[in-house]
């Protein structure tokens, strides 16, 4: 295991019926490092939290879930995830979308630059 730590961000808004393939699709060699993924909710209207929290306990790999009990919008749930990431001192960060617009199984190419000291930034 690397001594890198990586955060996998994931916004989450009404995302109830797809958080779990978005989850399960993330691959597993990003745990190689010390990986913990943040799901924050920004205040669904539908069971995005209780499904989030149900994948934990399926698959005991470290997620925090984080409620918003008010609409912070995109920006601002964004702005909430890295705030996190700076406070708990991670070396990376990767955002994904609990929609699944964003592909988690492109991971491993994104964080490698990052980790390699080849980029401090991959879109």
């Amino acid at each position: 295991m690397s001594g890198k730590r990586i955060l996998i961000f994931i916004v989450a808004y009404n995302a109830e019926k797809t958080i779990g393939d978005v989850l399960h699709r993330i691959p597993a060699s990003v745990f190689k490092y010390r990986t913990e993924i943040l799901i924050i909710d920004d205040s669904s209207q539908d069971n995005t939290f209780s499904r989030a929290l149900d994948y934990q306990k399926e698959t005991g790999i470290i997620i925090n879930v984080l409620y918003n009990p008010v609409n912070q919008g995109y920006g601002g749930n964004q702005k909430l995830g890295y705030l996190y990431a700076i406070e708990n001192h991670f070396d990376v960060v990767v955002l994904l979308h609990g929609d699944g617009q964003y592909a988690p199984e492109e991971l491993p190419n994104l964080i490698k630059p990052v980790i390699s000291g080849e980029a401090d930034l991959v879109m």
